[in-house]
């Protein structure tokens, strides 16, 4: 069994994949696997399957359910994601993997530096609840080394499968930003541990930037999972506290859509039964079968995250 899972998704770009893809299998950590998910568009031009592990996805797959497909099929206890169009370097993942399989934590972010950019991301702020006005502005993301996070970014992060599998992995009807703030405030409900690794060997070329910009279903997602989460009250009451705030500020559509999320039962009741359902799965002492894939073939995993979940 390897020490590390490192999966990489397929987003429509063959270009960008490939140049993460090259830096990885580079600056490839020892004992570990590497596992492209893609949704059949990817042709594997450069026939890397005795390097690589190609898997399959439905066609259109959004970025969770790609990692999700990914983390299904892995076979280690640990698992890293790097989003393509990020860029690794010598050593990047030594002290985080080290971190991760020497201690309790569930997780463990690293240090992203934005192309082009002075700004760097250490993973998503663990104060965030407490700062609404904050979140709604983009700002989710720790900035400083020093600042405490409940989760890795998406563009690189380290976890325990264990813990994945037990949450369902990432949410697949959220918003692409809003899905690696959604599993850190899952961590923290659980009160599981993200540590921080004191590396920079981490770059995206990535276009997101720091504050994030949020869209409207965005900024709704995210302040029902404040409401799941504790930090805001449920119903009418707070949301119009809320939207008369944002409006008096002329934030008009910020002021709707964060309003509409916090009455939105759907998206809180589901927080809430997933959180409930981890803490069952994690009173189980043992990881969840591997679900491999051999000699790099290429299936399509939906019927086996099915049974696996």
């Amino acid at each position: 069994m390897p020490r590390l899972s490192i999966i990489v998704p397929h987003r429509d770009n063959d270009a960008r994949l490939e140049m993460t893809l090259l830096s990885v299998l580079e600056n490839r950590p020892q004992d570990c696997e590497i596992i492209v998910v893609h949704d059949g568009s990817y042709a594997n031009p450069y026939e890397l399957q005795d390097e690589v592990i190609f898997i399959e996805e439905v066609r259109r797959a959004n970025t969770a359910q790609l990692l999700n497909a990914g983390a299904m099929a892995a076979c280690s206890p640990a698992v890293c994601v790097i989003l393509d169009g990020t860029l690794v370097k010598a050593g990047w993942s030594d002290s985080a993997l080290d971190l991760l399989l020497n201690s309790d934590s569930a997780a463990v972010s690293v240090g992203v530096q934005y192309h082009k950019s002075k700004h760097c991301s250490y993973g998503i702020d663990s104060r965030i609840l407490r700062r609404d006005q904050a979140a709604r502005s983009g700002k989710l993301e720790a900035t400083r080394e020093q600042d405490t996070c409940s989760g890795p970014v998406l563009a690189c992060g380290f976890y325990r499968r264990k813990v994945l599998l037990a949450l369902g992995g990432w949410n697949e009807a959220l918003d692409e930003t809003l899905i690696d703030v959604e599993l850190a405030l899952a961590l923290r409900g659980l009160g599981l541990e993200c540590r921080s690794a004191p590396t920079r060997n981490v770059s995206t070329n990535l276009t997101g930037l720091l504050p994030r910009k949020l869209s409207s279903t965005a900024l709704s997602q995210l302040s029902s999972l404040f409401v799941a989460h504790g930090a805001v009250g449920p119903g009418w009451i707070p949301a119009l506290k809320s939207f008369v705030s944002e409006c008096s500020k002329g934030r008009f559509i910020t002021a709707a859509a964060w309003s509409t999320g916090l009455r939105d039962a759907g998206i809180i009741r589901k927080t809430q039964l997933r959180l409930s359902h981890a803490k069952q799965q994690l009173g189980s002492s043992a990881d969840s079968p591997a679900l491999r894939v051999y000699n790099g073939q290429q299936k399509s995993t939906t019927a086996s995250r099915r049974r696996a979940a």
